[in-house]
């Protein structure tokens, strides 16, 4: 018994009854909040580009487009809701499951007629499949991890919902393995989004193939030129893949985390104080001398890779960017990274002042031991003489009430059929609702028709 083996028998016999009130009302929390950065997300460039293609490329289909009028093939509308859904990088954290996982059920889910219990139970099953290669790969190069777990991920749960026996589903995951595959390059641009797209649709045409017969290599998680082999980092563990209990399920165990801003996780630390220190004292840009951050790593190492910034997205994976911003606006959101706020040049001017360092506690270590630890300081130097020295704490992230503001405030961006309080109630009854047909349709954009109708 394998790691691919072992995690294709989770994936047949599903949550088998532990699914709890709690593990599914943390599952509508993340589509929720998801749904609601795909609204938003429908109305950028990206998203436009990519719903010429696919209206140009698929044909029409029976899956509604979210903020759209657009209808397709499940397979095409996961990858373009999942496009809609990333691009904002307003979606949760980590390896962003809900980006990935998502699109998948919510597309397959709606062309199967499943009941939405079972689509929860299938991101549940994708969540747990996904966190247990992200326990056991741990990449140490520039992989994007979304894809690299989301992949098998998207095709656990689409495995789910087709019901496909475990010999198939070892199969699916064979496929997915070569599927894989998302470079942090692409970080800043719009292809970043189609990452977790890309995901969602390999997931679902995995799943289908196995279902027909098609066949792939066994052990495509721990053989040889396997899944870990070709991405894994030399802390890389195939036993932690499988080996972790299964009781509890993962998402009890380590529920997704609710961003608070749209920008790269890794800022979140340093947002959190410097809105904090930006709302008490107010400083005017020409008062900051300079702003030191210290870290445990090498400066620009990682997703936060652009210390100059070129285009307004480009600044989401720039701390310097995002961290100017807070300190002269008191605000990060959607704003933040527009055409307009970039090209006013006042943030870009602060950005000369703030520095990276590693921390000198850190230099001691080797990058090995020196990765994690607790030694990342925020120093902001007035022209008064006076300096601010602000230890990190924990991330900001939303919760509860936050997190249905968060999809109002999102919703409100783009057109859907339903008001904001209408698919919050829908989402919080979700597990009762005999399909998700309804929530897709409610959260599509209204026709013209409709719209004169007064619908």
């Amino acid at each position: 018994m394998g790691a691919t083996r072992d995690l294709a028998g989770m994936i047949e016999r599903g949550t088998g009854g532990r699914t709890t009130d709690r593990s599914a009302a943390l599952v509508e929390r993340s589509i929720l909040d998801w749904l609601g950065c795909a609204i938003s997300g429908s109305m950028t460039d990206a998203a436009q580009v990519a719903a010429e293609y696919a209206r140009s490329v698929y044909g029409g289909g029976e899956c509604h487009v979210v903020g759209s009028t657009l209808r397709l093939d499940a397979g095409a509308a996961a990858w373009l809701n999942g496009i809609q859904g990333h691009v904002d990088d307003f979606d949760d954290s980590g390896s962003h499951p809900a980006s990935y996982l998502t699109p998948t059920v919510l597309a397959l889910g709606e062309e199967t007629s499943a009941p939405a219990a079972r689509v929860i139970e299938a991101w549940t099953i994708g969540y747990e499949i996904a966190m247990r290669l992200c326990n056991g790969i741990r990449p140490d190069r520039g992989w994007h991890t979304t894809p690299l777990y989301g992949t098998l991920g998207a095709t656990a749960a689409a495995c789910v919902l087709l019901d496909l026996p475990r010999d198939r589903i070892e199969h699916a995951l064979g496929m997915a393995g070569s599927a894989t595959g998302g470079l942090m390059r692409n970080f800043g641009s719009m292809t970043k989004a189609m990452h977790p797209a890309n995901a969602a649709r390999s997931g679902i045409e995995a799943a289908r193939l196995a279902r027909l017969g098609y066949e792939a290599t066994p052990g495509v998680i721990e053989g040889r030129y396997g899944l870990v082999d070709c991405f894994g980092g030399p802390k890389a563990h195939v036993p932690s893949i499988s080996a972790l209990p299964s009781d509890p399920l993962f998402i009890d165990r380590q529920p997704p985390v609710i961003k608070a801003w749209p920008c790269c996780t890794g800022t979140h630390r340093s947002l959190t104080a410097a809105l904090s220190f930006a709302e008490e004292f107010a400083p005017a840009p020409d008062d900051i001398v300079q702003v030191n951050h210290y870290g445990p790593l090498i400066p620009g190492k990682g997703a936060l890779q652009y210390r100059d910034v070129a285009t307004p997205t480009q600044g989401k994976f720039s701390l310097e960017y995002t961290l100017a911003a807070a300190l002269i606006d008191g605000r990060v959101d959607h704003d933040t990274y527009s055409i307009e706020r970039f090209g006013r040049g006042d943030i870009q001017a602060l950005m000369a002042r703030i520095h990276r360092h590693r921390s000198p506690e850190a230099e001691l270590q080797s990058a090995r031991t020196a990765e994690g630890m607790d030694v990342d300081v925020l120093t902001i130097e007035l022209r008064d003489g006076r300096v601010h020295t602000m230890k990190l704490g924990p991330r900001r992230v939303l919760d509860g009430a936050e997190v249905a503001d968060k999809f109002a405030a999102n919703a409100a961006r783009g057109r859907i059929r339903a008001t904001a309080p209408e698919v919050v109630q829908a989402i919080r009854t979700l597990e009762q609702a005999a399909s998700i047909a309804p929530l897709m349709a409610m959260v599509s954009s209204p026709s013209t028709e409709q719209e004169r109708d007064g619908r």
